[in-house]
């Protein structure tokens, strides 16, 4: 079995701020970036099933873990930034780049800015090219104001029912406790990274051409139930470019590794396994 833990956590300066990032194993390199309010130990499922046959590079994103906060104002370029640095650190030639929801974001932001040159392959999993539809930028607004006046508690049970909700209606009750195994990582997040990923979110570019220009194998993973990822918007644009392949998974929310955790880790290992 293939842990965490075997990994080494290294270094970088960004800014003049201290990020982080955990590598290991033998083989062709795989970054995995994780979400907002999550961190690293979101992958631990997958790694069981890929660890022993690749390098593994996961970012730990500022303000998480013994990454130091960016100086704001910070947006989506500048996690992209750090992950580049990584890759030139690691003088990495090619590699598989996949991203879960923020992190998905992440991976997008770094083809826009850096192109496909390093890259063999990348992917959303349970993430989007398109900026926030207006209904969602209020929300993240309500939510920065809440979280300015009542700070940490109102940041708790924000992310609490927010994790919950993003999870689909029918896995609520039968995947209660490894529910609460993520709620408890997200609401561990502190405040000040939490806003500071919430504006990221908010500013973000519409990189749909990004994806539609795409000239690597992308893959679209998401859940039919998923309350954030549009669907039918993914699928219009699988339509548009002959490289991207798209999987549902038709009994996930916004947490299939989670929900459909067996199938979620098969379609990452054969995308992974197809491109390196």
């Amino acid at each position: 079995m293939f842990l965490i833990s075997f990994l080494v956590e290294k270094s970088l300066n960004y800014k003049g701020t201290k990020q982080t990032y955990k590598i290991g194993g033998i083989g062709k390199p795989v970054i995995l970036i994780h979400g907002a309010a999550c961190n690293e130990m979101v992958w631990a499922s997958l790694l069981e099933v890929i660890g022993q046959d690749y390098q593994i590079i996961l970012p730990i994103l500022p303000g998480i873990g013994n990454s130091e906060l960016l100086h704001n104002p910070a947006d989506i370029s500048d996690y992209a930034c750090i992950i580049r640095t990584i890759v030139e650190q690691e003088k990495i030639a090619f590699c598989c780049l996949l991203g879960h929801s923020f992190g998905g974001y992440i991976v997008v932001e770094y083809i826009r800015l850096f192109s496909e040159e390093n890259i063999a392959g990348w992917g959303l999993l349970h993430s989007t090219p398109m900026i926030d539809s207006e209904e969602r930028k209020n929300m993240r607004l309500d939510a920065i104001e809440i979280l300015n006046r009542e700070g940490d508690l109102a940041k708790r049970k924000i992310l609490s029912i927010n994790t919950k909700n993003h999870f689909a209606e029918q896995s609520r009750e039968k995947l209660s406790l490894e529910i609460q195994k993520v709620i408890d990582i997200v609401v561990a997040c502190p405040l000040d990274t939490y806003m500071q990923q919430t504006i990221a979110m908010l500013h973000r570019l519409n990189n749909i051409p990004v994806v539609i220009k795409a000239n690597k194998p992308v893959i679209f993973l998401v859940g039919r139930y998923d309350p954030i990822v549009p669907v039918d918007e993914l699928v219009g644009l699988a339509n548009q470019n002959n490289n991207i392949q798209l999987a549902i998974l038709e009994n996930s929310g916004h947490w299939g590794l989670v929900e459909e955790p067996l199938l979620f880790n098969e379609i990452v290992k054969n995308f992974i396994k197809s491109i390196l």
